[in-house]
């Protein structure tokens, strides 16, 4: 949704046909293909005209690094803010220094880039996509359905007033 209201487009790699098409219909992505059956390289080729991505970010790990350097066009950045697969993936050098490529980490903004975020959230009126909320008495559910990966946008614990 960022993406989007900032004037990108948008491809999504996922495990998941669900969170795919979740992507898509409620989200704003125009695309997106499996990391785990299909050639993704291929698919954002395609996608992109031949150039590749400007940008990927990525939260998974291991499991999809060396296809998020594969798909950046030359001088792409690579943006890593997570490792829910594994935190040590396997670092392929030459493609980082052949094509040109950056990689930043990333956990969360400043006080003022947050600030500036929240405008921008609220100018655009973006809203979250919720999964499902819990009564906090059921915090424990709520735990497994986030363990599980089968969520599609974000889980809430209700606070009863």
């Amino acid at each position: 949704q960022l993406a989007t209201a900032a004037g990108g487009r948008v491809f999504v790699m996922s495990s998941s046909d669900e969170k795919i098409a979740c992507a898509v219909d409620a989200l704003g992505a125009e695309s997106g293909a499996r990391y785990d059956r299909d050639d993704v390289a291929e698919a954002v080729r395609k996608w992109s005209g031949g150039e590749g991505v400007d940008v990927v970010i990525d939260s998974t790990g291991a499991a999809t690094y060396p296809l998020s350097l594969q798909v950046l066009r030359k001088g792409g950045r690579l943006v890593t803010c997570g490792v829910t697969s594994g935190p040590n993936p396997v670092a392929e050098l030459q493609t980082v220094y052949w094509k040109q490529l950056s990689i930043l980490g990333s956990t969360l903004g400043s006080i003022p880039e947050y600030r500036a975020l929240l405008r921008f959230v609220e100018a655009r009126k973006i809203r979250p996509l919720i999964d499902r909320a819990f009564p906090l008495d059921e915090a424990r559910a709520a735990e497994e359905r986030f363990a599980s990966g089968s969520q599609s946008g974000k889980i809430v614990l209700r606070v009863a007033a």
